[in-house]
């Protein structure tokens, strides 16, 4: 078929992304917009991946044209705190790796780890290999890291932006309900009040409710095996020391049955709880949540489910965002879900002036089917690496759940990078199963003979002197609000 006419169900952060994206990248396609006036948004999702900003700048949208009206901040690490230790944090930091130091690389770290007791360290990895950890944990801001960074920011005000400022004009906006017809393509057409929408391709934004792919089309919604929180307590939260809250990393909080974030916007803070039902009623979930704020505030429950439809794409509707599928809140994962999709969109639109076929579907499925099921294999990671074992909930997941477990752990399997796993896995204590400080380090003089220690001991030097030089640049620059002042917050 060739598109030549979209619908988009459904407004919120995924509905007006995806205008935006659409008109900015696919201008000579027209582009319908009917959400109802009826319908909540979740409007949950204050936090992203380093992802989003490669996606705005695809786009073409630029930080100063919309992080002061949508309560914004800058994002560069995810720190866990009481999730693997009760005194330490760790961190999974952005920002490429080579950001400080591009003469030495992963292998240095391992073979430090053998002859170094600094190197060999849970939380060292953190420390030397990634300079956006002591940039986190110094809470400080200046250009040249910037465009590592991610963003906190408000999905409500950001929805609402995006309507405002790219898609006003350009597309046609319809506030109502609907009601699709079905033909053997797929939609037919929506129904509303006032008329009837035909579209070539109708893009279902409805959220978890998934109106035309799963309620329309029958299309089967599949749980991920490796995670159960399904619920959420959030609240949005004042601050009381604003220089000392507002942090530039997302702060992931473990407590009885799971975990509260904390993610600092400009004039607020948002915290949430997710936990499982399984093990906490939604009582006592946000009397645990309010005790760990520390005050009464006003809170909403939040029931979600994770996983993902058997297809994004189905005939001529194509799910993006929660009406495809969901993780859970950690790492952020929630607006990746819609970006990426669009990204695909975009490039089966572009790719043969508009003509679609088979191939031009099945591909963006198998492409999106694994990009979600690779990251609920990431997000499961962070619980059952842990070493909490305390309350039953914990116990569960660390001791008495089953996973399939990555790769990386197994033998010879520690170079296998995806995303942020060495960082939760070396910050947790779970070094691969070939890993064994001795062998490597008898392993390294055979290979290299007795001048390797000579080596790591120059090594070792470099690497901290790196370390220490940051830390002293770090001092001489403006704290996160300093710098959002003079930046965005003029």
């Amino acid at each position: 078929m060739k598109v030549e006419k979209i619908c988009i169900v459904g407004g919120g952060t995924s509905g007006w992304l995806t205008a935006a994206a659409l008109v900015q990248r696919v201008p000579n396609i027209k582009v319908t917009l009917v959400e109802s006036d009826t319908v909540p948004t979740i409007g949950v999702g204050e936090s992203t991946l380093e992802q989003f900003r490669t996606f705005l700048d695809f786009i073409g949208i630029s930080d100063e044209d919309w992080m002061a009206e949508c309560d914004a901040t800058y994002k560069t690490s995810i720190g866990f705190d009481n999730f693997f230790y009760s005194d330490k944090t760790v961190h999974y930091p952005f920002g490429p790796v080579e950001l400080g130091d591009k003469q030495n690389g992963f292998d240095d770290i391992f073979a430090l780890s053998c002859f170094h007791d600094e190197f060999s360290h849970p939380l060292s990895f953190q420390k030397y290999y990634n300079d956006m950890t002591t940039v986190a944990e110094s809470n400080k801001l200046f250009d040249r890291i910037i465009k590592h960074t991610a963003y906190h920011l408000d999905a409500t005000k950001f929805g609402n932006w995006l309507r405002d400022r790219i898609c006003v004009g350009r597309i046609e906006h319809i506030i109502a309900d609907v009601k699709p017809v079905l033909n053997t393509r797929g939609i037919e057409c929506l129904t509303t009040p006032s008329g009837v929408i035909e579209a070539d391709l109708y893009i279902d934004c409805t959220g978890f409710k998934s109106l035309l792919l799963e309620r329309s089309l029958g299309v089967e919604f599949n749980e991920f095996d490796n995670l159960i929180n399904n619920r959420a307590v959030v609240a949005r939260v004042d601050y009381k020391n604003k220089e000392e809250e507002l942090k530039n990393y997302t702060n992931c909080y473990g407590l009885s049955s799971g975990w509260v974030w904390t993610t600092p916007l400009w004039s607020r803070m948002g915290k949430g709880y997710v936990y499982s039902d399984k093990f906490l009623t939604p009582t006592e979930a946000e009397r645990e949540f309010k005790d760990h704020i520390g005050e009464e505030v006003e809170c909403r429950h939040i029931t979600f489910r994770h996983g993902i439809h058997e297809k994004a794409w189905h005939k001529n509707v194509l799910a993006i965002g929660l009406s495809y599928g969901f993780l859970e809140p950690l790492e952020s994962t929630g607006l990746l879900t819609t970006h990426e999709v669009i990204k695909h969109l975009i490039a089966v639109l572009t790719r043969r002036g508009g003509i679609i076929g088979s191939v031009d579907r099945d591909s963006l499925n198998q492409v999106c089917k694994g990009v979600l099921t690779g990251m609920s294999g990431f997000v499961a990671a962070h619980y059952y690496c842990s070493s909490r074992n305390n309350t039953p909930y914990w116990k569960y997941v660390t001791e008495e759940k089953e996973y399939e477990v990555s790769d990386f752990f197994l033998q010879g399997g520690w170079k296998t990078i995806f995303t942020g796993l060495p960082y939760i896995a070396f910050g947790a204590q779970v070094l691969p199963l070939g890993y064994d400080r001795e062998e490597m380090r008898k392993d390294l003089i055979d290979r290299y003979g007795p001048a390797i220690k000579k080596d790591m001991n120059v090594k070792k030097s470099r690497w901290i002197n790196r370390y220490k030089n940051l830390c002293e640049f770090l001092e001489k620059q403006p704290t996160t609000i300093e710098y959002l002042q003079s930046t965005i917050y003029k």
